[in-house]
């Protein structure tokens, strides 16, 4: 009845008063919650390392990511906890691999060379030859080093590196033309009586970083002729051919109607894998005639904090005795420089999952032990080691 002697204003007002303590109350329980939750975040149980063993009848198993960018922040993190840290979780996947390969993000800064950096870059990096020993250390017998940062300290900085691969008992450079008509320019690794060739081409050229008529540089892929010959030619002394592709726009998951042009004359030129990066993000995987075609692995070790740009995955290939292939699609999560492995049930690992089957048919996949396998027909390798 009283309700009926007081304006709408005033009963509010009323309704608001008697609330205002129950108010204050739910709010400050929230506001507890919000930060056991942040606080606890801080201390989460530690990630375990997953147990990788090698399959059964595999006669090649090997990884491949995509970039690895040794300096600023993550050069922070080196000194602080070292190389190992950076490699906690993924090791077990490049322990039992025969192969390992990515893309190396910068030149090598080789002791006693002070070169001054290339004024024409915006971002310099470079790393320590400690992180060339790191990578051969977990079996990576190639890199390519075709990519826009490659002439961070200009000509000269290229050409150490080349050098100090060249110098270099376990790691080959791929990527690297000594001139326009050096169509022979992968690199090989013997295992067991298979050759596997790596080949590198960059989208992505800073500027007179690309081999031209009379000096060495980078293959350039605005060529698409000079990496068809490669692979062809590749072809000749390989039982599997392996190409990086450092292609795409920054940022975006987007595969482009060139790329996927590109990516299939390489399969029919007689590529295997085609390993894509520098969009600092994972684009979706492609299967082309068995060609494995990874538009973007993305960042493997970077210190970009966006979150897609934190999310990665490393390719866990084994190739059969019958010519049967397979790759495993790991998820890993970037922090502190660290890839981790994302909580069975978390989003990452769906966002993850869901963005590398994106362009895969259902029959084309399946999932194993929470991971997507992707089943391949490599015959193609196991006939040439018969030859």
């Amino acid at each position: 009845m009283l309700d009926k002697l007081f304006t709408y204003k005033e009963r509010l007002l009323r309704w608001s008063k008697a609330h205002k303590k129950k108010l204050t109350l739910h709010t400050s329980v929230l506001a507890v919650g919000l930060g056991l939750v942040l606080v606890s975040s801080q201390y989460l149980p530690a990630v375990q390392a997953p147990e990788v063993d090698k399959a059964d009848g595999a006669v090649l198993t090997a990884s491949f990511v995509g970039d690895l960018m040794f300096d600023r922040h993550i050069k922070d993190v080196i000194k602080e906890k070292g190389y190992d840290y950076l490699f906690e979780y993924s090791e077990p996947y490049f322990n039992e691999s025969d192969f390992c390969t990515g893309s190396f993000k910068h030149p090598v800064h080789v002791p006693g060379e002070d070169l001054p950096p290339n004024e024409e870059q915006q971002v310099v990096f470079s790393a320590e030859p400690e992180a060339v020993n790191a990578l051969a250390d977990r079996n990576f017998k190639s890199v390519s080093i075709a990519n826009n940062n490659i002439h961070d300290y200009g000509y000269l900085g290229f050409r150490s590196t080349v050098n100090f691969f060249d110098d270099h008992e376990a790691i080959d450079a791929a990527g690297v033309m000594n001139d326009l008509e050096d169509v022979e320019n992968a690199v090989y690794f013997e295992h067991d009586g298979m050759t596997i060739a790596t080949l590198g081409a960059s989208d992505i050229v800073a500027a007179n970083s690309a081999a031209t008529t009379f000096r060495p540089g980078i293959m350039p892929l605005d060529r698409p002729e000079l990496v068809i010959s490669s692979i062809l030619k590749a072809g000749e002394n390989a039982d599997l051919v392996i190409v990086h592709t450092h292609w795409g726009e920054a940022y975006d998951s987007h595969v482009t109607n060139r790329q996927r042009e590109l990516a299939r004359a390489m399969s029919r030129a007689g590529a295997d894998v085609i390993i894509g990066h520098y969009p600092h993000v994972l684009a979706p995987v492609e299967v082309y005639n068995d060609t494995l075609i990874f538009y973007s692995l993305g960042n493997f070790i970077f210190d970009q904090g966006w979150s897609r740009t934190r999310q990665t995955a490393l390719a866990h290939y084994r190739l059969f005795e019958d010519g049967k292939a397979e790759v495993e699609l790991v998820p890993f999560v970037m922090h502190e420089g660290q890839v981790r492995p994302p909580g069975e049930q978390s989003f990452r690992r769906r966002s993850i999952e869901r963005m590398l089957t994106k362009r895969l048919d259902k029959n084309q996949w399946k999932k194993r032990d929470g991971n997507v396998v992707i089943p391949l027909n490599h015959s193609r390798a196991i006939a040439g080691t018969g030859e």
